[in-house]
This record gives C-alpha cells, sequence and structure tokens, in this order.
C-alpha cells in the first residue's frame, strides 16, 4: 500500500502563526530597476521557515526580504535584536539563526508589477519582548 502526503497549498493561508527558522538563510545579491530606469545591486535575504498554526497543523513557507525594507527590520526586531540610537536594527556578530521562533501573520498580497500575481508575506511580527541577544558594537548589514 502507498501512502501519499497530504495535499500543501500552493499559498499559505492567511493566518497568525509561530515561525521557527528551520535552515541556514541564504543571502543573495540582485539587480532591481527604479522608475526612471537607474538599475541598482541589493542584498536580499531567503529565509525557510516551519510555521506552526493555533491548531497544531505544521506547514513550510519560504519568503526573501530585501534588506532596506521595513519588513525586514520587523523580522530582524522579532528575533531579538536591538534598535540602536541611530534608529536601525543592529544585528550580534555572532548570531544562531535556526531554531529561533516568533509570532507573526501571513497576509497574501497582489504584485506590484502584475496584479494577476499574489504572493503570501510575513506581516504583522509580534516583537520579541525578552531576548539575550546583545546589543552590538558595529552595524552588520546582514547576520548570517
Amino acid at each position: 500500500m502507498t501512502t501519499l502526503p497530504e495535499y500543501e497549498e500552493r499559498l499559505t493561508p492567511v493566518g497568525e502563526y509561530e515561525f521557527t527558522v528551520n535552515e541556514e538563510p541564504e543571502v543573495r545579491r540582485s539587480r532591481s530597476t527604479d522608475g526612471q530606469g537607474k538599475s541598482r545591486e541589493t542584498l536580499n535575504v531567503k529565509v525557510k521557515f516551519l510555521l506552526t498554526a493555533p491548531n497544531g497543523r505544521q506547514l513550510r513557507h519560504t519568503d526573501v526580504f530585501f534588506i532596506h525594507e521595513p519588513r525586514y527590520r520587523d523580522f530582524l526586531s522579532a528575533l531579538g535584536c536591538k534598535k540602536g540610537e541611530d534608529g536601525r536594527v543592529h544585528t550580534p556578530e555572532s548570531f544562531d539563526i535556526v531554531g529561533q521562533s516568533f509570532v507573526a501573520e501571513i497576509v497574501h498580497e497582489s504584485s506590484k508589477t502584475d496584479q494577476s500575481k499574489i504572493w503570501a508575506r510575513i506581516a504583522n511580527f509580534k516583537l520579541a519582548e525578552d531576548n539575550d541577544v546583545p546589543a552590538p558594537g558595529d552595524d552588520i548589514e546582514t547576520p548570517f
């Protein structure tokens, strides 16, 4: 007798989940073009998560954060990184991210370039109240 895996929706369903980072994030370089046709290089971070729903159901989710977007700042804050006097969220020099958890929501957003495409994105991060991530001496662009 064959055992088949359960059906898993292509888009992670909307709702609140506990997110656990289950692999070392992948830091990638990409190019983007602004509205005036100027091209620039930027970094993004691809993170794979194991999600746990309030009913105990577990799902997998992958999200990509561009390091200049507020979602990335909120992601780091949810993991316990501290905001410095300059207003930027700083990451410590040594940061073990695999196994770290936080609570947030999945929302569905339309693509900015193609309204027929829908993306499942992490939003509304619950910030860490007590964390043991030390405030770093120097700002590090990416913790991984």
